[in-house]
């Protein structure tokens, strides 16, 4: 996946894009599944920022979505950061795979 099918999706589907966990959460999620563990450390050494304010910036971008129904998750208005950010990978992975499966056609 493209980082610019995560800036995309994240931006169509949530909005927000002046807020700096914007950008911390298109990287982050480019870096899933395969940085997981030390997602935060890698972005924020990209942006020189702390690990710390990284995670606080996409917590902070997550609250101000009103909206999570084009993920197909449950949440009673709050998610923690992972789980978006997998959600968000799942939801571009199956969207994916299914656009392959019609190019073989």
């Amino acid at each position: 996946m493209e980082k610019w099918e995560y800036e995309e999706f994240i931006a169509t589907n949530f909005g927000n894009v002046d807020l700096v966990g914007f950008r911390y959460l298109v990287e982050a999620c480019s870096l899933y599944p395969n940085k997981v563990m030390e997602i935060y450390k890698c972005v924020s050494k990209k942006f020189d920022a702390t690990p710390t304010s990284v995670e606080r910036a996409i917590r902070h971008y997550i609250s101000k979505i009103e909206d999570f129904s084009c993920l197909n998750t449950r949440s009673n208005g709050t998610i923690s950061n992972s789980n978006f950010i997998a959600s968000i990978y799942i939801k571009l992975d199956v969207r994916d795979q299914k656009r392959k499966t019609i190019g073989d056609l």
